[in-house]
């Protein structure tokens, strides 16, 4: 047996012990002890601790965070002032206690308690976001010194490139590792871990639960941080499809601009013509270095409203001539109106942009030539094998609208339940988007859309 400290390890039961308390820890958070104190005095990385206590699982950093304050809680042990688990800021951790070993128990009467698992404090977490009464609040804390400093050096990069973000990720962990109850780091982390949110990014669906906890936590020190509220409601729009939670937090969001854009996105979503389109009035009236008509355009298109559309980015056709998605509006404008020589001329205009060979864009134009834009998208579903965006998402989703145009509807069926399966977010607006308007008599379409909780409205 080993003794740490004051605190004996009792393998038999997962425990550690005392003269005169005994408490019970997580398997995980045990075996990372059990680690630790192999290695007593050493510096042990945060990759050496995943290959000893989470080898062949696929978990993030986070749980060492988690499972290391555990530890500190069960030792009663402080991050500022270490007796036993040091934090070395940017490697990972170290067990500074004295370690002995022992071949008798320490004997003492006390009734065990149990430091909670991972898991549980994350349904505590949400319990108590939840507003559940059995649950203190707990104190806000703050932060100074270097850990401020730490603080806004991680906001700072956030506000960089994505290169820079594991940077930040790994500092911001650090502080909730030092100072758990700040919540605007967890806001932060949150926001860090949710970045390619629009991009279909496997690992934030895969780690959406801790996400969530992560938002739960911060709105439970403080319920008026809009920016975690507006990150809580994007996070249950897009990854989780609870749309009923996500309206409450984009409403507790309020009034803050991009707020009011993302929750414009998400009552078109829902069919809410009138409701986007003040939303979107209000982002603009807030930010007006964010004027852009291409989003109303685009909310007006949804309405099958075309001539208001045209109008809108007729309001900035002299200052977006060369913009990429001002030409994606014009496309699709076009193609819904049934005016298939300006559609084709937007398309293939796109399509150079996108960087497609001359040898393609001439396969393209004779296909065009000889059976109209139906011919078109005939070869970018099923010959095209590059699939460069040319506003229309990436496969599987693009190749569904493809295949619509081409008139293959039940090719893209297959697609869009491909789509469905790899939770593909595009997915999400799949009810108002004229462009899946030949579906709608689809048994196989109604179910998706009834998937994803949505509604197909008649407008």
């Amino acid at each position: 047996m080993y003794r740490v400290g004051r605190w004996q390890l009792m393998p038999n039961t997962n425990s550690i012990k005392s003269t005169d308390q005994e408490v019970r820890l997580d398997q995980k958070q045990f075996e990372l002890l059990t680690y630790m104190v192999s290695r007593a005095g050493e510096d042990i990385s945060k990759s050496d601790i995943f290959d000893h206590v989470w080898a062949g699982k696929v978990v993030t950093e986070d749980v060492i965070y988690v499972a290391i304050n555990g530890l500190r809680k069960a030792l009663g042990d402080k991050a500022r002032t270490p007796e036993y688990i040091k934090t070395l800021p940017g490697k990972g951790y170290r067990l500074i206690a004295q370690v002995e070993t022992c071949s008798q128990p320490i004997k003492n009467k006390t009734k065990p308690r149990k430091i909670l698992t991972i898991s549980a404090l994350l349904c505590v977490t949400a319990a108590i976001a939840m507003g559940l009464s059995i649950w203190l609040t707990p104190e806000k804390s703050e932060l100074s010194g270097a850990q401020l400093e730490n603080f806004q050096r991680a906001k700072y990069l956030l506000m960089q490139t994505p290169e820079h973000y594991p940077e930040a990720i790994s500092l911001l962990q650090e502080i909730i590792s030092i100072e758990p109850n700040f919540g605007p780091a967890y806001v932060q982390l949150a926001s860090a871990k949710m970045h390619k949110i629009h991009q279909n990014d496997a690992e934030l669906l895969a780690n959406k639960e801790q996400i969530e906890a992560m938002l739960l936590r911060a709105l439970n020190y403080d319920d008026t941080d809009k920016w975690a509220q507006q990150r809580l409601a994007n996070l249950y729009f897009l990854i989780f499809r609870d749309h009923e939670k996500a309206q409450h937090h984009f409403e507790l969001s309020l009034p803050d601009a991009t707020s009011h854009y993302y929750y414009s996105q998400f009552l078109l979503a829902l069919g809410d013509i009138a409701g986007a389109t003040k939303q979107l009035n209000a982002y603009v009236d807030l930010d007006p270095a964010a004027y852009s008509k291409e989003t109303a355009a685009w909310i007006y298109t949804m309405s099958r409203d075309y001539q208001r559309a045209e109008q809108e980015l007729e309001k900035i056709s002299q200052l977006n001539q060369n913009n990429f998605y001002f030409h994606v509006s014009r496309q699709a404008i076009a193609e819904l109106k049934g005016d298939e020589n300006t559609a084709f001329e937007e398309l293939h205009w796109l399509m150079q942009q996108a960087g497609y060979p001359a040898e393609d864009l001439t396969q393209v134009k004779t296909a065009f030539h000889q059976g109209g834009l139906k011919a078109t998208y005939h070869w970018l579903a099923f010959e095209d094998k590059k699939h460069l965006s040319i506003g229309q998402y990436y496969p599987p989703v693009s190749l569904a609208r493809y295949a619509i145009g081409a008139g293959d509807y039940q090719a893209a069926i297959g697609w869009l339940k491909q789509a469905q399966t790899a939770q593909k977010i595009e997915l999400m607006w799949i009810a108002i988007d004229p462009k899946y308007q030949a579906l709608h008599s689809m048994a196989e379409f109604k179910q998706l859309v009834d998937e994803l909780g949505l509604e197909v409205k008649a407008i």
